[in-house]
């Protein structure tokens, strides 16, 4: 609970209440990063950037580290997972070329390139 009304309070710009559910999300666990990270992108959307620095140099102090992002999507009964920093799939080779590729299709289909007339 306290942690949807610390991702609410990001929405709604309350810092005061925010600061009240941080306190007892992390009475309740103190070494989950993504309670931190709640905590400084609602300060970071107030602009409060003194205290996402104080944030994360808590963060560091308690040697907490942000877990990267992930997803993940199952093909033919298989789940595969990326993460944002990871390049360690086992077809990581063959997605990125198929990623280049797609990158050329859409450079040669955007507006800028397409010559067509209007009668």
């Amino acid at each position: 609970i306290w942690g949807a009304l610390l991702a609410a309070c990001r929405v709604y710009g309350r810092a005061n209440l925010a600061d009240f559910a941080a306190r007892k999300l992390l009475e309740l666990d103190a070494k989950r990063s993504g309670s931190y990270s709640l905590l400084a992108n609602m300060y970071s959307g107030a602009g409060k950037l003194e205290c996402v620095a104080d944030v994360r140099k808590m963060m560091k102090e308690k040697r907490i580290e942000k877990n990267p992002g992930c997803s993940w999507i199952e093909v033919h009964d298989r789940v595969n997972v990326f993460t944002a920093d990871g390049r360690d799939h086992s077809q990581i080779v063959y997605i990125l070329q198929v990623l280049d590729k797609m990158g050329k299709v859409e450079d040669m289909t955007s507006n800028e390139n397409v010559n067509f007339a209007v009668s």
